[in-house]
């Protein structure tokens, strides 16, 4: 099955929900913007982690404003992303202030938690792994976090060029020593293929009765 998805709105290159994935709760969109553009998200009934892949951004909800947002330029860049938290029922503008490269992965909320900015230094960083496979994991939005569903997390290999030999770290070590789900986590990678110099490629995983839904991309 391929999940390379048409964009159905300027600037927006990828657009999966989980009708056109077939799983039951992860959508994740991918805008491309220009400096100056302008693109507007309402929320419904799921909470959105916009995740600032690359360049620089102004974000307004209902109730907030963060302006000046960012600094990576590249996704290479192994500094953790500048993002920005939205609950359900609420409404969002986000600016580009550079070129942007824009993440949206959302899961069903309950409005338990207002919309609040994840800096940097929020991000915990941690390394897993062993060998070729040591990456360093960036918990965007882990299952502490004040969210109802919605996990984020962005890895990066340890070792060697960051647009070769990358790995998705898919189950935290801590958890994948626990089998008391009760079905496997669904998975599927989607390879863009705008921009390929870029090398972002997100991946996301569905809900099981032990996890949150789970968005990882890097």
């Amino acid at each position: 099955m391929s999940l390379l998805a048409k964009s159905r709105k300027e600037g927006q290159i990828q657009h999966i929900t989980p009708q056109s994935a077939g799983w039951r709760y992860i959508g994740f969109d991918v805008w491309m913007l220009k400096k100056g553009q302008t693109v507007t998200l309402e929320s419904g009934d799921r909470e959105l982690c916009l995740v600032l892949v690359a360049g620089l951004a102004s974000v307004k909800t209902q109730h907030a404003d963060f302006p000046n947002l960012g600094k990576r330029m590249s996704p290479f860049e192994r500094t953790p992303p500048w993002s920005v938290y939205v609950p359900p029922q609420d409404k969002v503008e986000v600016t580009a202030d550079s070129d942007l490269e824009l993440a949206v992965c959302s899961a069903p909320g309950k409005g338990r938690f207002p919309a609040r900015l994840i800096r940097p230094e929020d991000v915990g960083v941690e390394h897993r792994g062993k060998g070729r496979n040591q990456r360093r994991v960036h918990n965007i939005l882990p299952d502490s976090a004040e969210a109802d569903c919605l996990l984020v997390v962005k890895s990066t290999p340890t070792r060697g060029p960051p647009a070769r030999g990358r790995r998705i770290s898919m189950i935290p070590p801590s958890r994948a020593k626990r089998r008391s789900w009760k079905k496997p986590t669904i998975t599927a990678s989607i390879r863009r293929r705008a921009l390929p110099s870029s090398g972002s490629t997100p991946t996301t995983a569905a809900w099981t009765p032990v996890w949150r839904p789970t968005t990882t991309m890097w």
